[in-house]
């Protein structure tokens, strides 16, 4: 023991610790005569009467918890603990999950209604004739134009024969235009029906007629190399000498492009090979140009 201080023995938190202010061997000597030593003797006394009290206090209440029913007493600090029990595992609280926010249902479209006119388009383009027969009946316009395309216009493009017939037959007009000023006759021409070419010209469709190029259905036909076009609408005296823009005939563009069979057809119904366009060149002038040699033999020969 150190020659400072004394240790009282008790249990961790409640051990108490004793500092003396003097020397060990002087600390509890009192002479009760002289009156030497009583501030000491008096300090130690108190310290200890302290400790007692404070270890009694302790052990009430150790005695007071064992005696409780149904309560463990309390287990110091420093003890070990049981090896039999078995820690119990915590656990992560789950997470909370926010609940989902409550939509509204989305109100229902009313279908919107189809007049006569659209549902005729419609029928058309499915090349359905009962459908198109009833729009019809329903008084549905048949002028009526989708992008600049009447029934008629969109029947020539899918190449129905019968669907223009119907069409023919309940009054459709012949030369409407579409957005590049052509006629349905142009559309066929342009495209190389010439059977649908042919009905169109014998229900009235005229052969003169011109696009926003100044392209007639001659020339449309001859630029693309549609010969059977070619030769019907040579038989509704269609005019070989008809010029575009560039003041180019169907000669001048056969060779421009190579159709050779359309050339001899053209050649065929007396086409000027001298004739020239607003450049000052002449069919032969294209061919040779062109590299267009059968062509420019033929014509060097005429």
């Amino acid at each position: 023991m150190s020659w400072k201080s004394a240790v009282i023995g008790l249990p961790d938190d409640v051990e108490k610790k004793v500092r003396l202010e003097t020397d060990h061997e002087n600390m509890c000597r009192y002479d009760g005569e002289t009156g030497e030593d009583l501030s000491n003797y008096k300090f130690v006394q108190l310290n200890i009467k302290e400790l007692y009290d404070a270890a009694c206090q302790i052990y009430s209440m150790q005695q007071d918890a064992a005696s409780a029913p149904g309560v463990d007493p309390p287990v110091p600090s420093h003890a070990s603990p049981d090896p039999a029990e078995k820690p119990e595992l915590q656990t992560e609280p789950e997470p909370q999950t926010k609940p989902e926010p409550q939509t509204k249902p989305e109100p229902q479209m009313k279908p919107l209604s189809t007049s006569p006119d659209d549902s005729l388009i419609a029928a058309v383009k499915k090349n359905n004739v009962t459908e198109v027969f009833r729009c019809l009946s329903d008084r549905a316009d048949i002028e009526h134009s989708l992008d600049g395309l009447t029934p008629l216009m969109i029947a020539v493009n899918m190449k129905s024969f019968e669907m223009v017939e119907i069409l023919l037959h309940n009054k459709a007009k012949l030369e409407t235009r579409d957005k590049t000023s052509s006629t349905a006759l142009l559309l066929a021409a342009k495209k190389g029906y010439s059977k649908l070419a042919k009905l169109l010209l014998q229900k009235g469709a005229d052969v003169h007629t011109r696009d926003s190029g100044e392209n007639t259905p001659l020339l449309a036909a001859s630029s693309r190399g549609h010969c059977e076009t070619l030769k019907v609408l040579l038989q509704f005296e269609a005019r070989v000498e008809a010029m575009q823009k560039l003041k180019r005939t169907a000669l001048h563009v056969a060779c421009r492009y190579g159709y050779f069979d359309c050339f001899k057809i053209l050649l065929n119904h007396d086409a000027d090979v001298r004739v020239k366009d607003y450049n000052g060149e002449t069919p032969l002038h294209l061919a040779i140009l062109y590299n267009r040699s059968a062509m420019a033999k033929f014509l060097q020969c005429t």
